[in-house]
């Protein structure tokens, strides 16, 4: 499908909207203008490859694919000026630009270390590349790939490096796109990358394949990880020299997996069976290995799959989306691996300072609630204690009047009563005369007081005996004659 204002060579994918998913490949389709977009850039002597995408929601929405010839006239055309006028009308200013480096244009040096963890590895690896580079007097960007685990008892890494003029000079190139470069990411571990997510289920050593134009990259791999990978360029673009050379090649990185006791026994290749139908049958009759054919958009819904020429060509860069999307990049010049920095003795006094500021909060917090907590309780009794002391109060000055009152009634004494009992045991006139009589009440009852003049003393005795019953006590205080 050609684009609208350039030529038929163009190769393209269009400005269809599409979505990726498959087994960590998510589908394409039309997205929201909502993030930052990504692009992802490659290019060779030959063409200029690039894909504009978006993450949205965990979705990989490719907004343009494209793939633009570099050749002209008088010369080659600078890979910003094909960009920045085939993505005209495109905002990529704000653009996560991912740039990849092919093979072609690294040294790969494999390293065996002594057993070490993984962020003790910069420091090895670094050391291990300075003495290269003390003797060849050239100081290269570095970034490295750990082979085998933290507790083997060898640690492998593929150690890649780049020229620092080499990266600067491309880095100068985009930003005409955009305001700064975010990866400088080694191709073929993309390429792995994208492979084995696709694949995830493939878990012994394979080789994979991989053609842009006449670049061919090799990869021996196993579970996503680069065990070796070696490239070179095709001198002829006609299918049966290109098998024939591949093949030479394929052989010579068989051997090295040999030598590192890993037996291959399958062969992918990025690419369209339309494209590749006598290469895959050449290399098989020639290696004596199966060739399988993986077309990294053969997952798209039917609606959302235009034609498209030379497929294998986007892999790449469809596994820095990926990492950039849903990861990290497995090898980044742009940020390469570094011996992680000693803790700051201010960074440990700050947190522990704000450790002991907030421990000291939550203390002061918790005391003032406490006291907030007992000062209601306190108030909450005081005002019980004042309204107990009211009612006491008033049963107090209740009780003062019951208690008179009681005094009252125990000293009442209903004297008409007595004085008619009295006068009825009273002996007769003749014998006794009251000369003098008083009244009173005392705490015990009432108290007669009587004088008396009588005939003879036996008339005492008799009125004493007469009025004394239980109710009634009689005294004679003094007799006379």
């Amino acid at each position: 499908m050609a684009i609208p204002g350039r030529g038929p060579d163009a190769r393209t994918r269009g400005n269809l909207p599409t979505l990726i998913s498959a087994k960590g490949f998510p589908l394409l389709k039309f997205s929201p203008f909502n993030k930052p977009p990504l692009l992802a850039v490659q290019w060779n002597s030959r063409t200029v490859d690039y894909i504009l995408a978006r993450n949205q929601a965990g979705t990989l929405v490719v907004e343009r694919i494209n793939s633009l010839p570099r050749e002209v006239e008088d010369g080659l055309q600078r890979p910003a000026d094909l960009l920045a006028a085939d993505l005209e009308g495109h905002s990529t200013g704000r653009a996560r630009l991912l740039l990849g480096v092919p093979r072609c244009q690294v040294d790969v040096t494999y390293l065996d270390l002594p057993p070490a963890k993984d962020d003790e590895l910069p420091e090895l690896v670094n050391h291990q590349m300075a003495m290269a580079a003390t003797d060849t007097g050239e100081d290269r960007i570095l970034d490295f790939l750990p082979i085998d685990g933290p507790d083997d008892d060898i640690r492998r890494v593929c150690a890649v490096s780049i020229h620092p003029a080499l990266a600067e000079t491309m880095q100068q190139e985009c930003k005409q796109l955009t305001s700064q470069l975010e990866s400088l990411v080694f191709q073929p571990t993309a390429t792995a990358q994208l492979f084995h997510r696709m694949t995830p289920q493939i878990e012994e050593p394979l080789l994979l394949v991989n053609l842009i134009d006449r670049d061919v990259d090799l990869m021996l791999c196993e579970q996503g990880t680069v065990h070796y990978t070696r490239g070179f360029v095709v001198s002829t673009d006609t299918q049966t020299e290109v098998a024939e050379q591949l093949a030479v090649e394929i052989r010579r990185t068989l051997a090295v997996a040999l030598a590192e006791s890993q037996v291959v026994s399958h062969i992918y290749l990025f690419g369209a069976l339309s494209e590749h139908d006598l290469l895959v049958r050449h290399l098989t009759e020639t290696l004596d290995l199966p060739v399988s054919l993986l077309d990294p958009f053969d997952t798209l819904p039917a609606d959302h799959s235009p034609t498209i020429v030379d497929v294998g060509r986007f892999a790449p860069l469809l596994g820095m989306l990926q990492e950039a999307a849903f990861g990290q990049q497995s090898l980044d010049f742009a940020h390469p691996r570094e011996t992680p920095q000693p803790a700051s003795p201010w960074r440990k006094a700050i947190f522990y300072g704000t450790a002991a500021a907030i421990l000291l909060s939550i203390v002061a917090s918790w005391a003032y609630l406490e006291q907030q907590e007992n000062a209601e309780q306190i108030a909450d009794l005081k005002s019980r204690a004042d309204k107990y002391q009211r009612q006491l109060r008033k049963v107090t000055s209740k009780r003062a009047i019951v208690d008179t009152v009681r005094q009252w009634q125990a000293d009442d004494v209903t004297w008409l009563d007595e004085l008619r009992d009295v006068s009825a045991r009273f002996p007769r006139s003749s014998t006794a005369s009251v000369r003098k009589m008083s009244l009173s009440s005392s705490g015990s009852g009432g108290v007669v007081d009587l004088k008396l003049q009588v005939s003879d003393p036996e008339t005492i005795t008799a009125m004493e005996s007469g009025i004394r019953d239980r109710f009634h006590q009689v005294r004679s205080k003094r007799i006379s004659a």
